[in-house]
């Protein structure tokens, strides 16, 4: 039986939690939310880490990179890089491609808007769509795409402002149609859960938290959904009070106390703290149904920035330039920082394992793409770009592989565009190519990763 999504909000007589639970109520019945008799919604989350990605940094241990063909094979036995090691309880989801070619990108520090478009260098207007775009296009959703991140505001708003902690770096409509990534996880929570929100900002510490005050709404919803519904509203529901706890001791601490790295993640000025924010609020849009498509940029791509709160105090430029810092060689550095934000990632594809969907959970029909925005070094010339997918997009991809491609300007070498198209295939959305046209037209053949591609 199909659910009406109209009916339900209609029959119901909803008053303190309308707010809280409109958006998970507005997405049932709707084919993009996958109600009874129709398709289970297709999920894609772009995670993108700013100075670079060594390839050495995605290589199985015992695999050494240089093949002349296509190498495809399985991930199952192999130990991965340290830098991985947070994919482990995944691996069987896990795909890593080496060798693909953003060399028309030309990222030098970071490829801005190339990145996830394919162009040719878009430092400061993007040129085309980019991929988080196209795909958000075709899986339809209240919030088409959601795009989270974090950065140092000092550095990047004098570079690049905008109001309202907004920053323009990696995603676009179209060309010169840039879309704005929200850097401040406050103003995140606020965009995104609108006036319930609000009216919890207003509350005193003393008043009923959010889910406390609808608990009346919540029993009465809970009561009407089928059980598929009722386990996805629980989840929604945790992930909403995560975030509001964390609200709530962030209007505790006020603007001029100082914040420790203990202290909470929606007060912090630690970027690591951060960027925990921005992760729960992607996993509670994604299991709500408020979206189908986010972008997480971490670095805002730019590689001068911090990221304290892990032990890396300072600067991560000079890391790029392979310096070392405080007893800790430059590959330890880099090893630290992506296995945080992996360990992110993996906490993502466990929420939303832990989320049933129709035969499965929720991870079941969602890839998590992790890269970074300037290619394989801080000083790339975008010759080669690491990937690390996370799930199958409903068995549309092959998980738990290992796909090497020969090296640009050899026989069989593929670009992140023809990534792109495979994702778009995956998704339903066929196409001859991910913007190869104008000066990158002959940068590579048209057509997606058939390595990829489960058929």
């Amino acid at each position: 039986m199909r659910l009406s999504r109209r009916g339900l909000i209609r029959g119901f007589s909803l008053g303190a939690g309308y707010s809280l639970l409109a958006p998970f109520l507005h997405c049932l019945g709707s084919p993009a939310y996958g109600a009874a008799g129709n398709s289970t919604p297709k999920r894609v989350v772009f995670v993108l880490q700013s100075n670079g990605f060594h390839p050495w940094e995605a290589q199985p241990k015992g695999l050494t990179l240089g093949t002349q063909r296509v190498l495809d094979l399985p991930l199952a036995g192999r130990e991965l890089p340290a830098g991985l090691a947070p994919l482990k309880p995944f691996q069987d989801r896990v795909t890593i491609l080496q060798r693909l070619s953003g060399i028309h990108t030309r990222p030098s520090h970071s490829a801005k808007f190339a990145a996830l478009g394919g162009t040719s260098r878009a430092f400061l207007k993007p040129k085309a769509e980019t991929i988080d775009a196209a795909l958000a296009r075709e899986l339809a959703a209240p919030f088409p795409i959601v795009n989270l991140g974090v950065c140092t505001f000092e550095r990047d708003l004098e570079r690049d402002p905008l109001p309202g902690g907004l920053l323009a770096c990696c995603s676009a409509w179209g060309a010169d149609r840039p879309i704005a990534t929200q850097m401040n996880p406050a103003l995140a929570w606020r965009g995104l859960f609108g006036s319930i929100a609000e009216a919890d900002d207003a509350k005193n510490e003393a008043a009923p938290r959010a889910l406390d005050s609808a608990k009346d709404d919540i029993r009465q919803v809970q009561a009407a959904l089928p059980a598929e519904e009722r386990q996805k509203l629980a989840s929604y529901l945790d992930a909403f009070d995560a975030a509001d706890k964390s609200q709530r001791l962030a209007r505790r601490l006020g603007p001029d106390q100082t914040v420790t790295e203990q202290d909470d993640r929606f007060a912090s000025k630690l970027e690591s703290k951060q960027l925990e924010a921005q992760f729960d609020l992607a996993a509670a849009a994604l299991v709500g149904g408020l979206t189908n498509v986010v972008t997480l940029c971490s670095g805002g791509c730019n590689p001068n920035g911090m990221f304290e709160g892990l032990g890396v105090e300072y600067d991560v430029h000079p890391i790029g330039h392979f310096q070392g810092r405080d007893g800790k060689t430059w590959q330890e550095l880099y090893t630290l920082m992506r296995n945080y934000h992996l360990d992110l990632v993996a906490r993502l594809a466990r929420r939303l394992e832990e989320t049933p969907e129709g035969n499965g959970s929720m991870l079941d029909n969602t890839v998590i793409v992790y890269t970074s925005d300037g290619a394989h070094t801080h000083h790339s010339d975008g010759s080669e770009w690491p990937f690390v997918l996370l799930g199958n997009l409903g068995g549309q991809l092959r998980g738990g592989r290992y796909l090497e491609y020969p090296r640009v300007g050899e026989p069989g070498n593929r670009t992140i565009n023809a990534l792109y198209c495979t994702l778009l295939h995956a998704v339903g959305s066929p196409r001859e190519h991910f913007n190869l046209e104008g000066d990158t037209k002959g940068v590579d053949r048209k057509g997606p990763l058939e390595e990829l591609l489960s058929a």
